[in-house]
Parts: C-alpha cells; sequence; structure tokens
C-alpha cells in the first residue's frame, strides 16, 4: 500500500511564541534569558548578567534556577535586585 500523497499548505503561518508573565520566584532563568524584554530586564538589574550565564559549574542549571533561588545561592544575584526585577517584570 502505497502512503498517501497531501497536498502543500498554502494558508501555513509561523506560530507567534506569546510571552508569559514572568516570575522571580516563578521562571527560571533561563525563561528569562529567552524572552527578549525578561532578558533586557536581567540586563539592566544584573550588570555582570553576561558572566553568572558562562559559570561552568551554573550553566546546566539555568533552566531549574529562578533569580530568587540564585539569590539564596550566595552572591550570584544580590536580594535587592531580585525586587527590583519583580517590580519591572510586573509592569511589562
Amino acid at each position: 500500500m502505497d502512503a498517501p500523497l497531501y497536498l502543500p499548505s498554502s494558508a501555513w503561518e509561523e506560530p507567534a511564541r506569546l510571552s508569559k508573565t514572568l516570575t522571580v520566584g516563578g521562571s527560571s532563568m533561563g525563561e528569562f534569558l529567552a524572552d527578549p524584554v525578561g532578558r533586557a530586564i536581567l540586563k539592566s538589574e544584573l550588570p555582570g548578567l553576561d558572566t553568572i550565564v558562562s559559570i561552568p559549574q551554573l550553566k546546566p542549571h539555568l533552566s531549574n534556577l529562578s533569580p530568587l533561588q540564585l539569590s539564596q545561592i550566595g552572591g550570584v544575584v544580590s536580594a535587592d535586585a531580585v525586587k527590583r526585577i519583580e517590580a519591572k517584570s510586573k509592569e511589562r
């Protein structure tokens, strides 16, 4: 039995990625970095963001750790920066 032939779609559109509400406790660093607005918020509050995300021991865990959890690790993200990130993410 031959496989059926399907005509190419004429009305297909690339799906648009919807941005979700980012929170410091409920969103991972990976989610913040994947969202252009979230990345801009992190860059404005964390001057060393490029250094932070390139730490070899931390890099594999960015999709699991939230900014709040990174503030609890000690020195990676300050508690004040977390408050400012939360405030800016609520504004958008």
